[in-house]
């Protein structure tokens, strides 16, 4: 897989510009602000014959889908965030492939995520633990510095441990919590 190329920022074209304005050499530009001089030879040569310092449409393949397709896509795996790739594809009636709605769903950075667990807990603990806090709600803090609390925790093997996976952006982690309470 071929790696991308880096292009000149508008911050960096307008430093060379600035020096060579200063006559300064390609050579001491490329020194001082670290960039190849075969990259300041190009952008000088570039400048000259097309006479804009902005970068050139580049050749490549179209994409496959359109903008109102990505828009649909988008708006599907954010509010459907337990969807499929394969689901997705057949919902939006697209012909891409699932390595292509990968590909634009990261570029507005949505991706599967293993989703946060959390402990499911029955209607009878959940209200055990509503009277427990009702109990002791009036502690101070003198009394709580006299309890000494412990984690505990049971591990199951075998019964629906299967993760689940959701579309998200980073940082997006209470969105796609699952269900909390058993009925």
């Amino acid at each position: 897989m071929r790696t991308q190329r880096k292009q000149l920022t508008d911050l960096q074209k307008g430093e060379i510009l600035a020096l060579k304005e200063e006559h300064q050499s390609q050579r001491v530009i490329a020194k001082k602000l670290k960039i190849p001089p075969q990259t300041i030879q190009d952008f000088l040569q570039r400048l000259k014959k097309h006479g804009t310092h902005e970068n050139l449409p580049r050749a490549g393949r179209p994409h496959i889908t359109t903008e109102k397709q990505d828009q649909e896509l988008y708006n599907t795996a954010t509010t459907q965030p337990r969807i499929k790739y394969n689901k997705l594809r057949e919902l939006l009636n697209l012909k891409a492939s699932i390595r292509t709605l990968r590909r634009r769903l990261r570029e507005e950075h949505i991706r599967k995520w293993r989703a946060r667990g959390c402990p499911k807990i029955t209607q009878r603990v959940a209200n055990e633990r509503l009277q427990w806090a009702m109990k002791y709600k009036d502690f101070t803090e003198e009394d709580w510095s006299y309890v000494v609390f412990t984690d505990e925790v049971s591990v199951e093997k075998g019964d629906n441990v299967t993760d689940v996976w959701v579309f998200r952006r980073l940082g997006e982690w209470d969105r796609c919590l699952p269900e909390q309470v058993k009925s």
